[in-house]
């Protein structure tokens, strides 16, 4: 009786292992399918067109997954600010994210080579350059070296507005204050004009009360921040542009499987000319916008944009004298540069 009683002890046993076996098996697999969440901090809305492309890629990066990781958005600076996506990507405050270089120049000394007067003729150019020097410089550059860079896009080429008073001629901007990012100082200075450095959010305020008579921006800027409603004349002198990093914080990227790592990576080319088309449909619009309140579009003199060049020559070499003195190959990268952007002014 007592042998029957163990015999069937022993079984009732062997039974609640095999359930509690397989409930933890089960709810092992379970939690392995729960997807990573990667937190995405933006400057703008998911819907804009300045980031509507990095949204397109990275719902597809999450389809091709098959659910093993989810995009968390949080737009329009609710989780970081501009200026601070580098810092908060490194330290593990977002996933993901994306900011213009110029923001934080000091951190990013040999990106400052974008925000250089090398005089970009377009949109593809200033991007594709960008493109090039994220291969042969950038990605292993010291700067960069506690994220995973994804990829960088720039702007199309930079002009000069005005409010009240047409820049036809360098002279006319001698004394003129012009709203400038930290990466244009150098640059508004020689050409004789005051830099009043401050965030793009607050140029419109700054145009409409006089306190800034003109600022060096792209055309796609034009509508976003409503500079049409206060800009008159637009000067085609387009010498600088600014370019933006996308990437992912390094340890989360090293923990991703393969062949997530390989949809972050399939998926770029084509993002990055989503972003060139993207770029050129804001400063179509922009346009639009400044044409219908009868803006003022002038197109210096081939002698006068010679003159602009002229004035600029200082501000790169000092640029390449500075950086040589951190160690940071500029003048490379600058010849790199130039030779680059000389196919595409043909």
């Amino acid at each position: 009786m007592k042998t029957k009683r163990s015999f069937i002890q022993m079984i009732v046993g062997y039974m609640l292992l095999s359930v509690t076996i397989m409930l933890l098996g089960g709810w092992t697999e379970s939690w392995a399918q729960k997807p990573v969440v990667l937190r995405w901090a933006l400057i703008e809305s998911t819907d804009s067109l300045e980031m509507v492309f990095f949204r397109n890629y990275l719902n597809e990066v999450a389809k091709k997954a098959g659910g093993k990781i989810q995009i968390q958005a949080y737009p329009n600076q609710s989780l970081v600010k501009a200026g601070r996506m580098l810092e908060s990507l490194v330290q593990g405050v977002c996933d993901i994210a994306a900011d213009w270089s110029c923001y934080t120049p000091g951190a990013l000394p040999l990106s400052q080579v974008m925000d250089l007067p090398l005089t970009f003729p377009s949109t593809e150019a200033a991007t594709r350059l960008a493109e090039y020097l994220h291969g042969k410089y950038f990605a292993n550059a010291k700067e960069y070296q506690n994220i995973h860079l994804l990829m960088f896009d720039a702007l199309d080429p930079t002009i000069i507005m005005s409010t009240n008073k047409p820049i036809r001629t360098l002279q006319d901007l001698k004394g003129m204050e012009l709203r400038a990012h930290a990466g244009q100082v150098a640059f508004v200075k020689a050409l004789g004009a005051v830099p009043a450095a401050m965030p793009i959010t607050e140029a419109y305020l700054a145009l409409n009360k006089g306190i800034c008579k003109g600022i060096i921006i792209p055309p796609s800027d034009f509508d976003a921040y409503r500079l049409a409603d206060v800009i008159n004349y637009a000067t085609m002198v387009q010498l600088t542009t600014a370019m933006r990093w996308f990437g992912i914080n390094k340890d989360v990227w090293k923990s991703l499987p393969e062949d997530v790592q390989k949809a972050f990576e399939e998926g770029i080319p084509a993002t990055r000319s989503a972003s060139i088309k993207s770029w050129d449909l804001c400063a179509e619009r922009g346009w639009k916008l400044f044409n219908k309140k009868g803006g003022e579009i002038i197109t210096p003199s081939l002698a006068e944009s010679d003159k602009f060049e002229k004035v600029c020559s200082p501000v790169i070499e000092n640029w390449i004298t500075e950086k040589e003195a951190m160690g940071l190959p500029a003048r490379a990268i600058v010849k790199d540069a130039v030779d680059f952007l000389k196919k595409y002014k043909k």
